[in-house]
């Protein structure tokens, strides 16, 4: 990638940022970049700020974690990434189910049981998924293959694949992911 994110006013430890241009570089390719760009930022923000619930309650992020979020918008329109919100919003997803892991900010992880997660047993851990953040996580994945793969022009990726692309967005745009337009 030879675009290069500018300074910013209030000081984003290098970590997060090298985490932040991975995470911009590695757009529509690995979500595993995202994972490691939402810990980074639960690293240095403030111990008692659920930072990825503020926005949605009406409230303002704390200075650095702002400077952060537009410095990655600022990289995902440099690399012309569609939906940069839709981007972030998985960031707070990843950034909650760390702090779940992690027992940060008072997370607890979801009781043993319950009918709102599923454990996923792929590689050597298990993690337990919201049905909301594992239809959001493979439907995304998914989108952006259709998308690379309509981008490229190739003959494999037929009509047929077009139209059940078409209900990968109608599904993402159900659950509030996509913005719906008119």
């Amino acid at each position: 990638m030879s675009k290069v994110i500018s300074p910013v006013s209030v000081s984003i430890p290098e970590t997060v940022l090298a985490s932040l241009v991975k995470a911009v570089e590695a757009e529509g390719s690995t979500y595993g970049a995202r994972k490691a760009f939402a810990a980074s930022i639960n690293d240095i923000a403030p111990a008692d700020c659920v930072w990825y619930a503020l926005e949605g309650n009406g409230q303002k992020l704390p200075p650095v974690i702002s400077a952060i979020k537009a410095k990655y918008y600022e990289g995902l329109k440099s690399v012309n990434y569609s939906n940069p919100s839709n981007a972030w919003k998985m960031i707070k997803h990843y950034a909650k189910e760390d702090a779940i892991n992690r027992a940060m900010f008072g997370e607890v992880a979801p009781a043993e049981g319950t009918s709102e997660t599923e454990t996923d047993t792929s590689g050597d851990t298990k993690q337990a998924r919201s049905v909301q953040l594992r239809l959001v996580e493979e439907l995304t994945a998914l989108h952006e293959f259709c998308a690379r793969e309509s981008g490229k022009n190739n003959p494999e990726f037929t009509a047929k694949h077009k139209a059940a692309h078409g209900h990968i967005v109608q599904a993402l745009k159900s659950l509030g992911v996509l913005e719906v337009t008119a």
